[in-house]
């Protein structure tokens, strides 16, 4: 009775907040006023005690900023942040940028583990810990030693060259010394910079929530990222345009905290780029020899000592190259073989240290599709699944351009290592992945034209991704005699022909042509006879202005494509399609069994399943299930957030199979357990921007 009335009471408090907009409503504070702590929360008056002394760190965490005595820096103009930028020339970092504080800030979850890391294990868990974690991970009050400041890079942004970028939404504040390691604190949404262009440094709730959650994840699985301790909520709203199709929106203010050894990408060296053939734009600091040696000597120093040759700076730079292509084709071989989709793989968005960076538009697929596209804005699918191996080489090979630039290296030498590291360090660590999830026990001439054909037929019948590979598991176990029981499984695990149409949907809004298609046909005509003239019409660079009409061409091509498949699902005959996926999962499985049989003896099949658990995670973050936490969030219930969070830690667990729903439960996390081919018919159209 009790609860009703203050549960009655919360929502007229909320009503009336929403009404007359006359005051911000902390949601927190008068939950936590009325004791309403979910059960995990509520405290003994010991623990109580405890966490008041603890909450004390987060105000006694001092921050290193020694790297902005190391760098090039320049301190932010007094008063408010300018509203528009300007280049700047010759350094790494602007300091001193005001705090710009959000209202109400609500600490709604958070990583223990990242936390401790930073030397703050057990400060969120009292409502004094987590009032003071949100004040200070909002940007609301200064951490001791912090100087918020912006970095400066550039950046090739979907291929070409963007020119100045720099931190628009992300503040650093410093490096916290924690267990004699070195980690970079950031804030993330917290206000403009110098470097936030004609936006407002502010970032909402669903991209807050899906780069805290997705970076948990990817650790999860064991793949380089960065991690996001907090989440925290503001009751200050911003505008947006979701699908940047005029229909704007007031959405919720969130703010991150990120954390990683370092947040140096490939476009730190960048800023020494020289104008762009093709773009017409130039870095911050073009051919900037000093600012060029000065960010490497600094990168090689903390992050690669090892490679130091102290008489040849270009030897150093071939050696350093070594250690990034290495650690980058490690992380790609982690996204590949978990689904992984970056859909924003732009060289502003590469770690030098091998670290999943900017968790934007991404995606683990669920339905197998070899052009899986997460980003709705990439139209043209740089950026899918396909291609990911490919564009992080093409990456790498641009940070050894920004090396010569600098003053610091000859690029060609540099780019003949990168390909001979990247290419045979992702193939070993690709193939050997592979086998591990298929339990296969050796190499064998052959296996990189059996893993292409697994991917072939998985897109062929749509797969789902996650499940496909559980299912080797049980055939795997029957030495390759259960085939009847693994057809059946992998057969069941297909999209059916609802699924095909949501899928079919959502890249024709993905693929949408820019212009009518006559006019797309025409240009590109030209573009082959005459392109200086279509140059001269849209007053662009030749190169430039070809390179963009042709790619309309083909994102032209695959809509037809795609606008054809659709159609044909029409006029599908009931069970054909899942005739055509059992014919060809049996020809796959016929392969699978001799290729088991072709190692002799088999060997021990416990052991082998035993190491495909440990390659083969059981849970997958699917986008539609992350919407669905999104969307209670949106209304105040961050449950599924928190769910998603913990379900997080469940990935590699084996329970009664993949519909299993022990360990963590509650609406969103049952929905997670659940079969693909149990997602509501919206669920496969679900994308972002």
């Amino acid at each position: 009775m009790l609860r009703t009335a203050i549960f009655t009471s919360l929502i007229l408090l909320v009503t009336l907040a929403r009404l007359f907009n006359s005051f911000p409503l902390d949601l927190g504070r008068v939950s936590r006023s009325l004791n309403i702590l979910p059960e995990s929360r509520k405290l003994s008056r010991s623990s109580l005690m405890a966490n008041a002394a603890s909450a004390a760190s987060i105000e006694m965490l001092t921050l290193d900023t020694s790297i902005l005595t190391k760098l090039p820096t320049r301190k932010c103009p007094l008063g408010p942040v300018p509203p528009q930028i300007s280049p700047t020339p010759g350094i790494s970092f602007t300091t001193s940028i005001p705090l710009q504080p959000s209202s109400n800030p609500t600490l709604v979850s958070y990583d223990e583990d990242s936390l401790a890391e930073l030397g703050l294990a057990g400060v969120a868990a009292s409502g004094a810990g987590a009032d003071a974690l949100a004040e200070y991970m909002a940007g609301n009050k200064l951490l001791p030693g912090s100087i918020p400041s912006a970095h400066c890079y550039c950046g090739h942004q979907f291929g070409s060259f963007s020119g100045q970028l720099g931190d628009g939404a992300t503040l650093y504040l410093g490096h916290v010394l924690e267990g004699g390691k070195k980690v970079e604190l950031q804030l993330k949404g917290a206000g403009k910079t110098t470097y936030s262009r004609t936006a407002d440094g502010r970032k909402v709730l669903r991209s807050s929530i899906r780069e805290f959650l997705g970076s948990k994840w990817m650790e999860s699985l064991n793949v380089g990222t960065t991690k996001a301790p907090t989440l925290v909520v503001s009751s200050d709203t911003i505008i947006r345009d979701k699908y940047y199709n005029g229909n704007v929106k007031p959405e919720n203010v969130a703010i991150i905290s990120r954390t990683a050894e370092s947040f140096l990408r490939f476009g730190s060296f960048e800023v020494c780029k020289p104008r762009d053939s093709k773009t017409g734009r130039a870095g911050s600091s073009p051919n900037d020899v000093e600012l060029g040696r000065t960010l490497f000597d600094y990168a090689v120093s903390e992050h690669f000592p090892q490679c130091a040759e102290e008489s040849d700076r270009k030897e150093t730079a071939k050696r350093v190259m070594k250690v990034i292509a290495a650690s980058t084709a490690k992380m790609v071989v982690g996204w590949k073989t978990t689904g992984f989709t970056h859909g924003v793989l732009n060289t502003d968005n590469m770690s030098i240290l091998g670290l999943t960076i900017d968790y934007g538009p991404y995606g683990w697929m669920e339905y197998f599709e070899r052009d899986f596209i997460p980003n709705g804005s990439d139209g043209n699918g740089r950026y899918d699944w396909e291609h990911q191996e490919e564009i992080c080489l093409w990456n790498l090979e641009k940070l050894a351009e920004a090396w010569e630039f600098g003053g610091v290296a000859d690029s060609e030498e540099v780019k003949a290592v990168a390909r001979d590291v990247y290419g045979s360090t992702f193939r070993r660590v690709f193939e050997d992945t592979m086998r591990e999830k298929m339990g296969l026990g050796i190499a064998m001439e052959g296996d990189e034209d059996f893993f292409e054909e697994l991917w072939e037929v998985m897109d062929e019948t749509k797969a789902d991704f996650t499940e496909t590979f559980m299912n080797f598991e049980g055939f795997v176990a029957s030495g390759g005699k259960g085939v009847g029981e693994a057809l059946n499984n992998l057969v069941g695990s297909c999209a059916d022909k609802n699924a095909l149409e949501g899928i079919y949907s959502k890249k024709l809004q993905i693929l949408k042509p820019s212009m009518p298609p006559n006019q797309i046909l025409a240009l590109w005509e030209m573009c082959q006879t005459e392109p200086e003239a279509v140059a001269a019409h849209f007053r662009a660079p030749v190169a430039a202005i070809v390179s963009e009409i042709k790619g309309d061409y083909e994102k032209l091509q695959k809509y037809a494509k795609y606008a054809q498949m659709k159609e044909g699902l029409g006029v599908l005959e009931e069970g054909a399609l899942e005739d055509k996926n059992r014919i060809k999962w049996r020809e796959f499985l016929s392969k699978y069994k001799a290729r088991l049989e072709g190692e002799g003896g088999g060997g021990d099949w416990e052991e082998r399943v035993n190491n495909m658990k440990v390659a083969n995670p059981r849970l997958t973050l699917r986008n539609w299930v992350l919407q669905h936490a999104i969307e209670r969030a949106e209304k105040g219930d961050y449950g599924g957030v928190n769910e998603l969070l913990g379900c997080a830690g469940e990935i590699w667990e084996r329970g009664e199979g993949a519909g299993s729903v022990g360990g963590v439960r509650g609406e969103t996390a049952d929905l997670l357990k659940g079969k693909t081919r149990q997602a509501p018919t919206w669920a496969h159209g679900v994308f972002n921007t």
